[in-house]
């Protein structure tokens, strides 16, 4: 029979090395997701959060809120939450018949230059409803 120790340290060695495999295995290579001024925009999906940074004039948090709520409502969804300040925004939905702790989120933060967009589908990330939501939302904002 084994020790209470040896037992204890196989679950702790085990948990870490599941840990380790989490995180290096969820970003994906950058996805084309659309064109700006010519050149493609590209996103990862890194710990169910797909992001992309937009470097273009003329469009900033509150465009991308506003595109965000647009986007949401032509597909149905029931707006929770919609923050906006100088240089981040937060744009919450629910989609209809989705449980109550499933939303998504769209998040835009302004960066040297441009802003970061990030869609996260809650509790745990969903590639594909992220990818979807932010193609819409390029799309939208004329990308």
């Amino acid at each position: 029979m084994r020790s209470s120790a040896t037992i204890v340290a196989a679950v702790l060695m085990g948990a870490t090395l599941s840990a380790a495999a989490f995180m290096s295995g969820c970003q994906s290579d950058p996805e084309p997701v659309g064109m700006t001024g010519g050149t493609a925009l590209t996103a990862t999906y890194s710990l169910g959060t797909l992001t992309t940074d937009v470097v273009r004039g003329g469009i900033g948090v509150r465009e991308v809120a506003s595109a965000a709520e647009a986007v949401f409502r032509r597909r149905g969804y029931t707006l929770r939450t919609a923050k906006v300040t100088g240089d981040t925004a937060r744009v919450t939905a629910q989609e209809p018949g989705e449980g109550e702790f499933r939303a998504t989120v769209v998040t835009a933060n302004q960066i040297d230059g441009g802003v970061r967009i990030e869609v996260h589908v809650e509790p745990f990330g969903d590639h594909e409803r992220s990818r979807v939501m932010m193609n819409d939302l390029l799309g939208r904002l004329g990308m």
